[in-house]
């Protein structure tokens, strides 16, 4: 599969993707959170919509609220790091893909049971 959003074209994903559309809160070092829009989440990252072109490379936070079945959602804050961005006129923004950086074993646990449709 290739992908213009990434050099050379190619698709760089290394794990299982799910559909995950909801609100999340991106957070910058020096800059108020803001509301950003998910598209979908694997053990290794997670893609979003937003109104701005973060530079790739640039560290930061999202927080955001992972559904679990049966259960009560978690809350989860998830340091990431900007891997790719490129316009999206059909999303109307910028998709973002983002990188998880030093994630715990359990936030790694509660997203792949997520993922795996298990949550």
């Amino acid at each position: 599969m290739t992908d213009a959003g990434f050099p050379g074209g190619i698709d760089a994903r290394r794990h299982a993707r799910r559909l995950y559309r909801a609100t999340a809160q991106l957070i910058v070092a020096g800059s108020p959170p803001f509301t950003v829009r998910t598209v979908d989440i694997s053990a290794g990252g997670l893609a979003i919509l937003t109104t701005v072109q973060p530079p790739r490379g640039l560290n930061c936070t999202v927080l955001l609220s992972l559904p679990q079945t049966g259960r009560e959602p978690v809350a989860l804050e998830l340091p990431v790091t900007v891997s790719h961005s490129i316009f999206s006129r059909g999303d109307e923004g910028v998709k973002v893909g983002l990188s998880f950086n030093g994630l715990t074993p359990d936030k790694v646990a509660v997203i792949q049971r997520f993922v795996d449709g298990e949550a």
